[in-house]
């Protein structure tokens, strides 16, 4: 239609109508005459419209004039009149002018006009301000024309999701039509160079929509097929620029004469813009202009399906567009078919969906792009606000060029696309752990849940569009008591929190077997949670190399592919192949864990058959490098030489080590543990090939100096710290001096030994031993020892075992301490911890022959062939770690725990302290055994711009060794037994409190035995006993406890009876 056509150039027609002696018009929110838009050869607007004088101010000859927009301007038609022969008056054209005059900062004020207005002009500036909700992030419309953007996607949310509901309501037959949205960029450079909108964080108000929606439109829904969708957008694409892959020059991406307003982004479905073919349409009459030219390609649905052109649409937009506004195809002349006429502005539906939801995270679905150019044309160029600079930190695509004309800034598109990746490994469950590292002889904390997710966000926010949180294992297990009394669900909810994308298993997610790791990936209630059902994991969970032994299929998916930008990446899972060996055998009996390298070039091929160049691996595998990339060793090292070349990057775990290196074209990564660091990986494909052309890692301390804790995090990590504060806080004694996990040289830890200790006198051996993996943590700080710091000791629950072990079979089990092939991938040496012997090792023996001497208490020589017995954890005793030759061990005997082993020790001895006794010493082809150093402190590494944290803590003073407990000769009368402040009646079960001394003794062959002294004030945990006199005895009278867990029975005979019984 003619006239609908031109009704955006309508003044130019009235010019030439007769009668008409001057023009005022407006509208387009230009300024006439002097405006830029309207200069000859501008191909703005109005492409070399004759008759126009920008000059004089005359279209056609008839003066005219345009006031720019909202007072901006102030148009003055000086009119000159001439008196005709019959006495009227008549304009004289030729002699007229039409002025244009600004309206500036300095222009003087009419004071009767602001004190006539000033109560409605406040009222206005309140009601706009008014809060109408939130924003997690900050929102520009900067790069709107060249890249998809939250204030267009805001809007087409809000647009989208008022129609639904309309549908629903009054025409629920059209409820199986999808429902797409139309947006543009209101506010983008139209009238200037700060012509953009540009919310910050924080409150959202009235005039923030006003900013997101600039007009008073109405929202109107239009139904459209697949076909006229697509031309719909075909016209949206002429906004851009022909541009030439064979020149290498600077192109311009805008043809800046197409208004900004008229630039819609659909969403609800997927497409890319080919700029390098011609424009289809004429941007001003909206005929088709290249009728073999096609910008929209890839148009498809959000799930990737191609868009059948007879499908049916209802499309959302405004009164404007659907009327006909813009010549758009589908609508143009009016003929839309309106299936949603609603009365309400567009803004003020955006403005009830921002209160609906109250905190909206305003983040693009980039269901749009450019499509690459290829060949030469590397740089694309556009204009933008000089501000947007402020915002090139989280654009890395964006890049600036400088300054240009009319207070504007120059800016390039970079075509390849920018992927991070933040990587954590070893997390365990540490929400409130807080280490230290040394910068400068200076310690300063680093650590805790809530700062490590500060950090992930703020560097999340450097690239948000492109950013995947991804982890390598570990993430509970071993962990602290606030996450593990809680079966570890405050981890997993911290983890979703953060939005973590993909992560794999370690061999610490076994740690309950494989029902219950499945449990917190997939939800699910637990009886010591309530049974309160879980949510389980938002993170998809990855493992190529886990197979269930019954059927031989794996138990979840080997990798997972995201598309991010554009670009398809895959991400491959492996778990440790020696879990089996590091965990209880009865957690992974039903599971076979298969060779890592084969599992990842298997699945590597699966991926680059589909089409997939860039690769990642989640590997639960040790590695280490110095931190200038050197000296890259270990499993991590070794899967980087023997796997597929098109895998571009590893993360590794396990071995709670820094990594930061190039092997074999890969980059291999791992970041310590319990969250005091983390991998950020910076990845650039090239959109052509599909290939990484570039990429880079650095290790990120979380350091807590300056930095405030993420509250949605913290939140987690205090609820959960509440629900456990009365167990955790209970104090069982006192530490004289710090008890340090650190080994010596020679293969001994002060806690080691405290905790061997304990373990040999809970169970009454003669000796014990715990594998070094057993020892979680140390007790930094002398004074008071709390129930959750022991539970960070030894956090697994694993249950105490005495064995019974010939000479010959303890020899052999500290001979299993040293791989027998030190030189394999992945080898080391896995000390025992041990009380009631010393031995001697010589490392240059043989394996299976390192062992030269061990020494009981009297000084003697260990007797081969004479029975002993030896308390170890079920762990060790299952074979774990290596130790095979205690699964031949004989009359086992399971405990308590060796948490409350080692906390009923404590509570005997009130207070503790530990040192290195020389309980195992290293010597060389000689009895003579080598000098045992002061522990050196591990070396602080040199502050970078990133610090990285130190491995292992630094020792500190040797206390004084732990002395063997002594107990009273004579058995004395007790007085009545309690229980949480209730006398203790036979057949009860519970912790009994000793009002008295009461002396242990136990049945050896007839005679009784004092094993142990119980003095007043300390607590000693029962399963069951039968008791005289209603649980209370005085002289005469005697207490029997048994223990049922272990069937230990002990007694507090009579003087009599213990007379008699040791005659």
């Amino acid at each position: 239609m003619k006239g609908q056509q031109d009704a955006e150039n309508a003044v130019f027609s009235l010019s030439k109508v007769d009668g008409i002696d001057a023009l005022l018009f407006g509208h387009a929110h230009y300024n006439f005459p002097g405006g830029k838009e309207f200069h000859q050869g501008s191909n703005l607007s109005n492409p070399d419209l004759p008759g126009l004088d920008n000059t004089k101010g005359t279209i056609n000859g008839t003066p005219a004039v345009e006031a720019g927009f909202w007072g901006n301007n102030l148009g003055v038609l000086d009119l000159a009149l001439v008196q005709q022969a019959d006495g009227t008056w008549k304009a004289d054209k030729a002699a007229s002018q039409s002025v244009n005059r600004a309206v500036t900062a300095t222009t003087v004020a009419d004071t009767d006009i602001v004190n006539e207005v000033k109560p409605e002009h406040d009222g206005t500036l309140a009601y706009v301000r008014g809060k109408i909700g939130e924003t997690t992030a900050p929102m520009h419309s900067y790069f709107s024309r060249v890249m998809d953007d939250p204030t267009i996607q805001i809007v087409n949310n809000a647009q989208t999701d008022y129609v639904k509901n309309w549908i629903q309501t009054n025409k629920p037959e059209l409820a199986d039509i999808p429902v797409i949205s139309a947006g543009a960029p209101f506010k983008a450079g139209r009238q200037g160079s700060g012509d953009y909108t540009n919310i910050v964080k924080g409150d959202l108000s009235i005039k923030s929509a006003n900013d997101l929606y600039l007009y008073n439109n109405t929202l109107k829904a239009v139904e459209l097929t697949g076909a006229e969708v697509k031309e719909w957008l075909e016209m949206s694409a002429s906004q851009f620029n022909q541009i030439d892959p064979a020149n290498a020059n600077p192109q311009e991406l805008i043809n800046y004469s197409f208004q900004p307003y008229n630039f819609d982004v659909i969403d609800g479905v997927k497409y890319q813009v080919d700029v390098t073919k011609p424009a289809r349409y004429n941007i001003v009459t909206g005929d088709v202009a290249n009728a073999d030219a096609h910008r929209i390609i890839n148009f498809t649905d959000m799930d990737g399906n191609a868009i059948d052109p007879a499908q049916k649409f209802i499309v959302a937009t405004n009164n404007y567009r659907a009327s006909g506004g813009g010549n758009f195809p589908g609508t143009r002349g009016g003929h839309a078919t309106v299936v949603v006429d609603s009365p309400f502005e567009n803004r003020q539906i955006l403005m009830d969906y921002i209160k609906a939801k109250k905190v909206v995270n305003p983040s693009a679905d980039f269901n749009w792009k450019i499509a690459p150019v290829g060949g030469v044309a590397k740089t694309l160029t556009f204009k933008s606000s000089p501000a947007a600079k402020n915002v090139l930190t989280s654009t890395p695509d964006v890049k600036d060029v400088g300054a240009i004309a009319d207070n504007f800034e120059q800016y390039s598109l970079d075509q390849n696309v920018h992927v991070q990746l933040l990587g954590i490994n070893d997390f365990h469950g540490q929400l409130n752990t807080q280490g230290t590292v040394t910068v400068n002889g200076v310690k300063k904390p680093v650590g805790k849940a809530a700062y490590l997710a500060t950090y992930l966000r703020q560097r999340e926010a450097t690239n948000p569009n492109n950013t995947l949180m991804v982890q390598a294992g570990d993430m509970v297990g071993a962990s602290a008591p606030e996450s593990a009394l809680l079966q570890d669900e405050p981890t997993i909810r911290v983890l979703n929190s953060l939005g973590f994308d993909v992560g794999t298993v370690g061999n610490h997610e076994f740690d309950e077997g494989v029902t219950e790791m499945k449990r917190l990936i997939y939800g699910g209630p637990h009886p010591k949670t309530g049974n309160v059902p879980f949510e389980g994991s938002t993170m998809k969970y990855v493992v190529a190399n886990l197979k269930d032994k019954a059927t031989g299929d794996l138990l979840f998916d080997p990798y997972v592919i995201k598309n991010v930008g554009g670009e398809k990446i895959g991400f491959i899972g492996i778990a440790l192949k020696d879990t089996p060996s590091v965990v209880i055998p009865s957690a992974v009996q039903d599971v076979v864990f298969t060779d890592e390298v084969e599992a990842i070039n298997k699945y590597a091929a699966e991926l680059k058959a589909k089409g997939v160049k860039s690769i990642v691996v989640l590997a639960h595998d040790p590695g280490t490098s110095k931190t200038d990339g050197t000296g890259a060793t270990d499993v991590l090292a070794d899967i980087a030489n023997r796997t597929d070349s098109e895998v571009d990057v590893i993360f590794g775990g396990h071995n709670h080590a820094y990594m930061n290196a190039m092997v074999n074209g890969k980059l291999l990564l791992q970041s310590y543990s319990y969250g005091t660091a983390f991998s950020d990986v910076d990845l650039e494909i090239d959109p052509i090939t599909h290939d990484i052309v570039k990429k880079q890692g650095e290790i990120v301390t979380t350091f807590n100096e300056g930095v405030t804790p993420d509250p949605a995090v913290n939140a987690i990590v205090q609820d959960a710290l509440t629900q456990v504060a009365p167990i955790m806080n209970e104090v069982v004694g006192t530490a004289t001096a710090p008890i340090l996990k650190v080994e010596n040289p020679h293969g001994e830890s002060a806690m080691g030994n405290l905790i061997a200790d304990a373990m040999k006198w809970e169970m009454n051996t003669d000796f014990a031993a715990v594998n070094s993996g057993g020892v979680r943590n140390e007790l930094a700080n002398p004074g008071n020892i709390t129930w959750g710091q022991l539970f960070t000791i030894q956090p697994f629950g694993n249950d105490l075992v005495k064995l019974t072990v010939t000479g010959a079979q303890l020899r052999q089990m500290l001979n299993e301490q040293f791989p027998k092939d030190p030189n394999a991938v992945g080898a080391r040496t896995k000390f025992v911890y041990i009380s009631g012997f010393k031995y001697f090792w010589d490392d240059s023996k043989p394996w299976g022959q390192k062992i030269k001497e061990i020494i009981l208490p009297d000084g003697s020589k260990i007797n081969e062939t004479k029975s002993y017995t030896i308390t170890v954890n079920n762990f060790m005793a299952d074979g774990g770690d290596g130790f095979g030759s205690l699964k031949t061990a004989t009359n086992k005997l399971v405990g308590p725990t060796d948490l409350q082993g080692l906390i009923d020790y404590i509570k005997f001895k009130h207070s503790v302290s530990a040192k290195y006794e020389g309980r195992s010493t290293r010597v060389v082809d000689s009895p003579t055994p080598v000098p045992t150093p002061v522990p050196t402190p591990v070396p602080t590494p040199t502050p970078t711009p990133t610090p990285t944290p130190t491995p292992v803590p630094v020792p500190t003073p040797t206390p004084t060794p732990t002395p063997e407990p002594t107990p009273e000769p004579e058995p004395t009368p007790a007085g009545p037994v309690y229980w949480k402040g209730t006398v203790l009646k036979p057949g009860q079960i519970g912790m009994i409190t000793v009002t008295k001394s009461i002396n242990l003794w136990k049945n050896e062959n007839g005679k009784l035995v004092l094993v142990r002294v119980l003095k007043p004030g300390q607590v000693f945990r029962v399963y069951n006993y039968v008791g005289a006199h209603g649980g209370q005895y005085g002289l005469g009278a005697g207490l029997f406890i048994t223990n049922m867990k272990t069937n230990i029975k002990y007694e507090t005979p009579s003087k009599a009876k213990l007379e008699q019984a040791n005659q």
